[in-house]
C-alpha cells in the first residue's frame, strides 16, 4: 500500500509555515498590514499585484499621470494572487503561500523519486534537504560562518517561499527537470504527444515567470538533443512534433511577447533595463570568466566533474549525470545570453 506522501508534505507546510506566522504574529500583534509587510518578501510586487485585481496592466502609480504602454514585469507568476486578490483581499497572500509551497514541494518530491525510483528514499532525502536547509539557516545567523550564509542564500533561492520566486517559479522550474530527465529517452522513441505538449507548456511558463531559467533550459534541450543527435532523428514524425511543440510555445508565449512589443520604456528603466555595447559586453564576459577560474567554483566544479566521470558509466545513475549537464548550461546560458542580447536586467540571477 502506498503511504499517504501527499499528506506528509501538506503536513510540513502546515506546521512549517504556521510556526512563521505565530512567530511573526507574537512580535508584531495583529495588525494584517503591518503583519504581512514584515512577514513577506519582495513587497515591491504589492503594486503590480493590486493593478492586475483591477485588470489594470498599464499602471504609472503617479497621479494624473496614464501610461500609454503595458508593464514589462512577467505578470504570469502573479496573476493568480492578483485574482484571489480581488475576492478575499490581502489574505490571499497567506492561503496561496500555504498551498503553492505544498504543491512545490510534492513536484520535488516527485522529482525525487524519479531519480531513486523509491518512495520512501525519495521522502527521506527530502527531509534531509529540508533539514540541512534549517540548519545552515540557523548556522547564517551567526556572522563568523559567513559562508553558511552564501549556501543559505542559495537554499533560500531555490527553496524557499519567497513570492513569486521560488514560491511560483520553483514550481515549473522543478517541474522542467523531472520532465528533461526523460528526454534521452523520450528523444530515442520520437517523442510522443503528450510530452511535447508538457514541455512547450512548461518551457513557455518559465519564459513568462523567470526567463534566465528559459535559456539555461533551452540550452540544456539544445545540447542533449544534440550530444544524442543521429540521422534516423530527421524524419516527418519528429517533424511534426516540433511544428506542434513551436505552435504551443508560441501560444503560451504570447502574453510575454506582448509585452516586450507594447512595454513601457519608463518602467523598464524604472526597474533596470539598461542597454550595452560591444565594450560593456566584453567587460561582463571577462567578468564572469574571472569567476569561472576562482578557487571556489572551481572547487565546486572540478568534484562535480569527478563525480560526472566516476559514474558517467552506470547507466542506473544516468539521472543524477543529467544534473550535470544542467550546470553546464548554467555556466554558458549567462555567457551566450551577453553575446546575443542588445540590453540586460539584473544579469546577478544568472550569475546566482
Amino acid at each position: 500500500m502506498k503511504k499517504p506522501y501527499n499528506y506528509y508534505l501538506f503536513f510540513i507546510t502546515l506546521v512549517s509555515l504556521s510556526f512563521k506566522w505565530v512567530l511573526a504574529l507574537i512580535q508584531f500583534e495583529f495588525n494584517i498590514h503591518t503583519f504581512l509587510l514584515f512577514n513577506l518578501e519582495d513587497t515591491q510586487y504589492f503594486p503590480i499585484v493590486y493593478s492586475l485585481s483591477d485588470f489594470n496592466i498599464s499602471p504609472s502609480f503617479l497621479e494624473d499621470i496614464n501610461s500609454d504602454k503595458v508593464i514589462g514585469f512577467p505578470i504570469l507568476g502573479i496573476i493568480i494572487h492578483a485574482l484571489l486578490f480581488k475576492f478575499i483581499g490581502i489574505y490571499s497572500f497567506i492561503i496561496l503561500e500555504y498551498v503553492f509551497q505544498t504543491i512545490f514541494l510534492i513536484v520535488i518530491f516527485k522529482l525525487f523519486v524519479k531519480i531513486f525510483e523509491d518512495y520512501d528514499k525519495a521522502f527521506y532525502f527530502l527531509i534531509c534537504l529540508l533539514s540541512i536547509y534549517i540548519l545552515i539557516g540557523i548556522l547564517s545567523q551567526f556572522q563568523i560562518f559567513v559562508l553558511f550564509g552564501n549556501i543559505f542564500s542559495l537554499f533560500e533561492s531555490n527553496l524557499g517561499t519567497r513570492f513569486p520566486r521560488p514560491l511560483i517559479t520553483g514550481i515549473f522550474v522543478f517541474l522542467m527537470i523531472y520532465y528533461l530527465l526523460d528526454f534521452k529517452e523520450q528523444l530515442n522513441k520520437n517523442f510522443d504527444n503528450r510530452y511535447v505538449i508538457k514541455i512547450s507548456i512548461i518551457l513557455s511558463l518559465i519564459l513568462n515567470t523567470f526567463f534566465y531559467y528559459f535559456i539555461i533550459f533551452s540550452l540544456l534541450i539544445f545540447g542533449i538533443t544534440l550530444k544524442n543527435l543521429r540521422k534516423s532523428l530527421f524524419n516527418k514524425l519528429i517533424f511534426r512534433r516540433l511544428i506542434i511543440f513551436l505552435f504551443l510555445f508560441t501560444i503560451f508565449s504570447l502574453p510575454f511577447i506582448l509585452q516586450q512589443i507594447y512595454l513601457e520604456p519608463d518602467y523598464a528603466n524604472r526597474i533596470g533595463l539598461i542597454n550595452i555595447d560591444h565594450s560593456q559586453k566584453y567587460f561582463l564576459i571577462t567578468y564572469l570568466i574571472k569567476k569561472f577560474i576562482s578557487f571556489k567554483f572551481l572547487l565546486i566544479f572540478i568534484i562535480s566533474l569527478s563525480l560526472f566521470y566516476l559514474i558517467r558509466n552506470k547507466k542506473k545513475h544516468e539521472k543524477i549525470n543529467f544534473f550535470f549537464y544542467l550546470i553546464l548550461s548554467s555556466i554558458f546560458s549567462p555567457i551566450i545570453f551577453i553575446l546575443l542580447s542588445g540590453s540586460i536586467i539584473s544579469i546577478y540571477h544568472s550569475v546566482d
